[in-house]
């Protein structure tokens, strides 16, 4: 699944500009040139809760479990474009601590939930990647053997906060060239928000097969998930990718851990949009 790259405008450069945090010299937004990733272990945590999204016949992208059943991916992985319509969950495989001709645990998905705002007639457009995440609901409830993930509500305090401690930021995923094991980017840059916090932007280097894929607080007491990525844009600050921050799903996935399940359903061609 390709990560996104948008162009965006002056106007939209300066909201960057306006909502970067920056400690220090200001930088240029620039994504890395070389792979700076580091092939790591899947089946030890935190990476074992870290998986692939297979769609049958049609590549994968990255997911992290955040519940026994419950796995945080993007909405344009769920989206047949040639066909013009939404997966059957059916299709939809999640590997959890996958390593080449191994795993921790698997399950089919059983449902998913993707948010109202996101458009799939919009996919490769900036205005649609704050709505572009979702929930997959797994029919067996794996992050019991491979333990899960804690979601943080990332907002600009929190980050500041992460920032100011040395909080180490990390993503995971599994990219074009190195999709059968599963690689981290250790020095990941956040310089801050976009899109009035709608968007968190990173510099951590990306591929094609990372979009789902968790940017990770590395903080002593538990690795937290505080994004998702799902994109790049280049702008007049340079280039960025793009997360979905954790306060926008942070309510989502906490609702379906209490309830003790993963209430989704999936009627006809369109997700549960609870």
């Amino acid at each position: 699944m390709l990560p996104y790259l948008s162009r965006i405008g002056a106007a939209a450069g300066l909201v960057l500009t306006i909502q970067l945090l920056i400690m220090g010299p200001a930088q240029t937004g620039e994504l890395p040139e070389a792979d700076e990733r580091i092939t790591v272990s899947a089946q030890t945590f935190p990476w074992s809760a870290v998986g692939r999204v297979n769609v049958a016949g049609r590549g994968h992208c990255t997911g992290a479990l955040v519940g026994p059943d419950l796995v945080l991916t993007a909405a344009h992985c769920l989206y047949n474009r040639q066909e013009g319509r939404w997966l059957s969950p059916g299709v939809v495989h999640f590997l959890a601590g996958y390593e080449r001709d191994t795993y921790r645990a698997q399950s089919q998905a059983i449902a998913y939930f993707v948010p109202p705002g996101f458009r799939p007639e919009a996919i490769g457009q900036v205005a649609n990647f704050p709505s572009d995440w979702a929930l997959l609901t797994l029919a067996a409830p794996i992050g019991d053997t491979t333990e899960y993930l804690s979601v943080a509500p990332l907002d600009r305090p929190v980050l500041a906060a992460m920032i100011k401690a040395g909080t180490t930021f990390a993503q995971a995923g599994y990219p074009r060239g190195r999709a059968h094991a599963i690689s981290v980017d250790f020095n990941c840059r956040v310089p801050g928000f976009a899109r009035e916090e709608a968007l968190l932007l990173h510099q951590c280097h990306s591929a094609e097969g990372d979009s789902g894929g968790p940017v990770l607080a590395l903080q002593e007491d538990a690795p937290r998930v505080i994004a998702i990525h799902n994109g790049r844009i280049e702008s007049d600050q340079g280039r960025f990718g793009t997360a979905v921050p954790g306060a926008t799903f942070y309510g989502a996935v906490m609702e379906r851990l209490e309830n003790g399940k993963s209430e989704h359903a999936h009627a006809g061609n369109q997700p549960n949009r609870r």
